[in-house]
This record gives C-alpha cells, sequence and structure tokens, in this order.
C-alpha cells in the first residue's frame, strides 16, 4: 500500500499529505471519518505497516533485510524501542 502511494511521487516529488490521508482511509477503516484519533496510535500503524511491506518487498528486490533474523528494515534501526506511550 505504501509502496504503490510513493510510486506516484517516483519522480522525486512528496508523497502528499491528502494521498496519504485517502490511502490510510482505505486501508484502515477505523482512521475514516473525520473523528479526532490519537496521534500515537496513527503513528505506530504508520511505522508497524511501512515495517512490514519493507520486510516483504525487499526479498523481492534482490536486497537483504537488516539484523540477524532478517527481521529489521530501516524503520526499526531508526524508531525501534524509542515509541512509548506515555
Amino acid at each position: 500500500v505504501l509502496l504503490s502511494l510513493s510510486l506516484g511521487g517516483s519522480n522525486g516529488q512528496a508523497i502528499s499529505p491528502e494521498c496519504l490521508f485517502l490511502v490510510i482511509w482505505k486501508v484502515v477503516p477505523r482512521f475514516r471519518g473525520y473523528q479526532q484519533q490519537d496521534a500515537h496510535e496513527f503513528l505506530t500503524y504508520m511505522l508497524d505497516r511501512l515495517h512490514t511491506e519493507l520486510l516483504q518487498l525487499l526479498p523481492r528486490l534482490g536486497h537483504e533485510p537488516l539484523g540477524l533474523r532478517g527481521k529489521q528494515s530501516i524503520v526499526t534501526a531508526v524508531f525501534g524501542g524509542t515509541l512509548l506511550s506515555v
């Protein structure tokens, strides 16, 4: 999902917030509508989804995932262990 979204901006442009918003609406029912949502929940979902998609995509592109067991991505390298609910 995030990969297909990023391909829309493959010419070096940034992904528009509106495109991201519409994709999230389609994929995650709990984020539909205009109710106020928990920013932490949204960020956690986005990072988890990005990590999962990267782990699936990297072997198909001939790249090895990071870590001893191939269960790390750039997401876990940058954000691993730092997302806490306070």
